[in-house]
């Protein structure tokens, strides 16, 4: 049971998914209430993770990466008593010399792709697409 803040009980906030906001057509005045259901605890938005970057002004990546982080970890990160560099995370070559660059033909075909992405692996293929920012 939640209660307003006038007293009265209610039932549980309703979920705002902030990627459902973007799609949905509202005019002025139902964005206006929505955004007083958020204010007053009737509805609690939930931003996507893009949102969310783009208004902490931070990349995808970091987020993703954060994510994968744990609660001991963010608890450090965020008092300042761990400085890990997220860039260094996100590259993977400072981090260890695993495999050599490998050398691009000049027109890849997609079966050359997909034999470099399974000699690179899931992990380093999309941490160069999240610094790309494809």
């Amino acid at each position: 049971m939640y209660y307003h803040r006038n007293g009265v009980a209610t039932a549980a906030p309703r979920v705002v998914s902030g990627r459902g906001i973007t799609h949905r057509r509202l005019d002025k005045r139902q964005r206006a209430v929505l955004a007083a259901d958020i204010i007053d605890g009737l509805a609690v938005l939930q931003p996507s993770a893009r949102q969310l970057a783009r208004q902490l002004g931070v990349n995808e990546g970091y987020v993703r990466l954060a994510r994968d982080l744990t609660p001991e970890k963010r608890k450090a990160i965020l008092s300042g008593r761990d400085s890990t560099s997220f860039r260094r995370l996100l590259n993977p070559l400072t981090a260890r010399r695993a495999l050599p660059a490998p050398t691009l033909k000049p027109a890849m075909t997609d079966e050359d792709l997909v034999a470099l992405a399974q000699q690179i692996g899931a992990d380093r293929w999309l941490s160069a697409g999240a610094r790309a920012e494809l």
